[in-house]
């Protein structure tokens, strides 16, 4: 916190964006450095909600700009021309709830974690509802989320695996949510959120799929302010 401290005296924020991104990387250190049972662990996930509800109860700082010229649109969430290699994105997100059940890990060749938590059909259906929610919501009859359904190719644009670390696209969240790997509403916005900023860090600012994020950061926003009855009231077991 006194290196995000020192950063915002010096000014060194360009939006909110920025600033939530080292917010959430100060927290998810905190959650892989110690154990769950932790008074730090439980401590950085309510850090978490309380971030995530900040971000809900504000929206972004900036304003919705107007659209430019459709050739500005391309599907995998990427612009064409020249772009500048930028900041890398935050991890994923992936809070273990104290109030639910332990989730079982299970890892990949790789080495990526993943965790599965008991079946729960009615958070499944809340999920599912913000998730077609975002996929049908539409602009000028066009649904701005089209090109955040698969991730760019890697053969057209090899430098977004170099400037993105931690790539996600809605193919990827509606699998996890099938599979169980969320354990609150919490867990998928982070994934919605780092989805939008990679969008961001990637593709010039003011170009029509910059915007496109912005826009549906805030119907995000708007939805999650609409269930906030809701979020995060998985029965304790």
């Amino acid at each position: 916190m006194s290196l995000i401290q020192k950063k915002l005296k010096k000014n060194e924020y360009a939006n909110v964006t920025e600033l939530s991104a080292d917010l959430y990387q100060m927290i998810d250190n905190a959650k892989k450095a110690n154990a769950t049972t932790s008074k730090t662990y439980k401590d950085a996930i309510k850090m978490q909600k309380i971030l995530n509800q900040k971000l809900v109860d504000d929206g972004l700082e900036d304003e919705d700009t107007e659209d430019t010229d459709s050739s500005n649109m391309y599907a995998s969430q990427t612009v064409s021309g020249s772009v500048e290699k930028k900041k890398k994105g935050r991890p994923r997100i992936h809070p273990l709830p104290s109030s639910s059940p332990a989730p079982t890990v299970t890892a990949t060749p790789s080495g990526t974690k993943y965790y599965r938590f008991p079946n729960n059909p009615t958070l499944k259906k809340k999920l599912m509802t913000i998730h077609n929610y975002l996929i049908n919501f539409t602009i000028d009859n066009r649904q701005p989320m089209e090109p955040f359904m698969e991730k760019p190719s890697k053969k057209l644009y090899p430098d977004y695996y170099q400037i993105i670390q931690h790539p996600i696209d809605m193919n990827t969240i509606e699998k996890n949510i099938e599979n169980d790997r969320y354990g609150t509403v919490d867990d998928i916005v982070g994934d919605y959120r780092l989805m939008f900023s990679n969008c961001r860090k990637y593709n010039e600012e003011n170009s029509m799929i910059y915007d496109d994020a912005n826009r549906l950061e805030k119907v995000l926003n708007s939805k999650l302010k609409e269930l906030s009855g809701v979020t995060d009231r998985r029965p304790k077991m």
